[in-house]
């Protein structure tokens, strides 16, 4: 039996391309396995250990998985299996873990009176499932006048507003844990008696379009100031995780898009300031409706049958569909004459023929997911009796002069008996 293991697999580690205000993506990376027949890999991914669920497949010597659909709080674990040309998986690797601490319950809009302080006890506002509390950092940065003090120790956060203070600052609040992953939430903290007459924000709390589409919101039509034009408002938004949040300053409009193939519900802040830094501030929450992606075919070995009359082939690692699982595939397929198609649930396919037969034969293979995307690729099957293959016969010698050329019909020197030359 083929039990060959992966080399090593490395721990999780962080994208470039991770979210503005949370880790939103993280990689899977592994040392590739040396054997010479690999074919791909599995990666198999569970919130308990052991993780049975397959969630990926890699075509060798691809080593690098970047999984985008993970949540904070949440521990994941991973296992990997190689798998051979013959269609043998080995034993699963060593398993590995990780998890993103998520900020819960801090307040985020509190009210402070000019000269005194706000503490929080920031291990109770934290879940890590992975790492104790006192291993936790805390930073907090966008203070002008507000002080701010973190005891790392205790992890206390103090805010303290001096006397006559009479704003709005905005802080952004981040803790990291050991393995670098991080949290991030804005706190809005507003002066007890702060200015009556701010701009107003109205009808903006939630938001939705489709999947891999944009949607345009014209601000002026959300805010009301008693005594600022809306021309001379200046609007930004929060940063949100898998959402990218676009505003024009010259018109105020603002575009809202997700990232590709993504669906679910995000989170941003969006603020207005007029010229006087009264502020106002809404969190938006954004609906990205889910789109369904047809399953999308790689291309097919051709299938030679010349040494045997039956061959098994796994559709499942030529199909790649990003809001389904394998399981949730349907096979079909139409137009063989002479080659006999069998498909279990489970997408292996049994390509067999007749001993008599000989030939070449096309037909198409059908994939469908539960929402009817579908997509269609053609298989190749063919069969030629080793016996009764052409031969070459009494191909002569070749003399030429330097920089000559000589030209031969190769036709007169091979027969075939099934085939005209």
């Amino acid at each position: 039996m083929w039990t060959k293991i992966l080399l090593q697999l490395i721990v999780l580690v962080l994208t470039a391309s991770m979210a503005l205000g949370q880790t939103g993506q993280w990689r899977l990376v592994w040392d590739p396995n040396p054997e010479s027949d690999m074919q791909l890999y599995e990666v198999y991914r569970d919130t308990i250990p052991n993780p049975t669920t397959r969630v990926a497949t890699l075509d060798h010597p691809d080593t690098v998985y970047v999984d985008a659909n993970i949540k904070r709080g949440v521990p994941y674990y991973y296992r990997l299996k190689a798998v051979n040309t013959s269609g043998l998986a080995s034993d699963f690797s060593e398993q590995v873990s990780a998890a993103i601490p998520k900020i819960l319950d801090l307040p985020l809009n509190p009210v402070i009176s000019p000269g005194s302080s706000l503490t929080y006890n920031l291990d109770n506002y934290v879940f890590d499932p992975d790492h104790a509390d006192n291993t936790l950092n805390w930073q907090v940065s966008g203070n002008s006048e507000l002080q701010v003090d973190i005891n790392q120790n205790t992890r206390v956060l103090t805010i303290t507003a001096p006397p006559g203070w009479r704003e709005v600052e905005i802080l952004n609040v981040t803790v990291t844990d050991p393995d670098e992953f991080f949290d991030k939430v804005i706190m809005r903290v507003e002066s007890e008696g702060y200015s009556t007459s701010p701009p107003v924000i109205e009808n903006l709390d939630d938001v939705d379009f489709d999947e891999d589409t944009s949607l345009e919101i014209d601000l002026n039509a959300h805010v009301s100031d008693e005594d600022t034009p809306k021309s001379n408002l200046y609007w930004y938004a929060g940063e949100a995780t898998n959402l990218t949040i676009v505003i024009d300053h010259n018109t105020n409009f603002l575009t809202v898009s997700a990232e590709e193939n993504w669906n679910g519900t995000g989170q941003f802040w969006l603020y207005v300031k007029d010229p006087e830094q009264n502020t106002d501030s809404v969190l938006v929450t954004v609906i990205v409706n889910a789109v369904n992606d047809a399953p999308v075919f790689s291309a097919l070995p051709t299938i030679n049958l010349s040494l045997s009359t039956a061959y098994n082939l796994d559709l499942k690692n030529y199909v790649k569909d990003v809001d389904n699982t394998d399981a949730e595939m349907e096979w079909s397929y139409a137009g063989n004459q002479n080659v006999t198609v069998e498909i279990t649930s489970q997408g292996l396919a049994t390509f067999s023929v007749n001993q008599d037969w000989q030939g070449n034969e096309e037909f198409d293979l059908y994939v469908e997911d539960t929402q009817q995307g579908r997509d269609t690729t053609r298989v190749t099957v063919y069969r030629q009796n080793q016996a009764e293959a052409p031969q070459i016969n009494n191909l002569p010698s070749i003399d030429m002069f330097e920089d000559g050329s000589e030209q031969i019909r190769l036709n007169d020197y091979v027969s075939d008996p099934n085939n005209s030359v």
